[in-house]
């Protein structure tokens, strides 16, 4: 099992997709948005999780149904302490503030993933990695396939 924080921009469609997801193939999925809207997780928070639903063929965990986050957190730092895996679900032009609040917090030996439509973000990402010395942190980037997911309250559906 790894622990993933998955860190969106707002109750975004894609990041919800993924943490659900990914809590069904059974990982520790610690949840969390940047500046998010006042209440924004109460219904996430009510339910433990989010109800995944579509096809199971097209999520890695081949899974629907409930998906028990293990911690659903009201700030991206305290999302991110003790996680292995980070994945970034933000819109192009808001990659370099986010992830500059999230640097001096990074776990050691984290791998960062960026999900976003964006361009080139870890060639992004990298230069400041360098700058504060962060030579043992890996950044990946793509756009996975749950861009396309509905979110409402805490039911994703591919």
């Amino acid at each position: 099992m790894t622990t993933v924080a998955v860190l969106g921009n707002t109750l975004r469609n894609p990041g919800a997709a993924c943490a659900a997801d990914l809590a069904l193939a059974g990982h520790a999925v610690h949840y969390a948005l940047f500046d998010p809207e006042p209440g924004a997780l109460d219904v996430v928070r009510s339910r433990g999780g989010f109800d995944l639903q579509g096809d199971p063929a097209t999520y890695f965990s081949r899974k629907t149904g409930t998906a028990p986050l293990a911690r659903i957190c009201d700030s991206v730092v305290d999302a991110i302490d003790g996680a292995e895996v980070v994945l970034i679900d933000v819109p192009p032009p808001e990659l370099e503030p986010r992830f500059a609040t999230l640097l001096p917090h990074l776990p050691p030996e984290v791998v960062v993933h960026v999900q976003s439509p964006g361009y080139w973000s870890a060639a992004r990402l990298t230069p400041m990695l360098r700058r504060a010395e962060r030579e043992d942190v890996l950044v990946t980037d793509a756009v996975a396939p749950t861009h396309e997911a509905i979110l409402h309250g805490n039911v994703v559906r591919g």
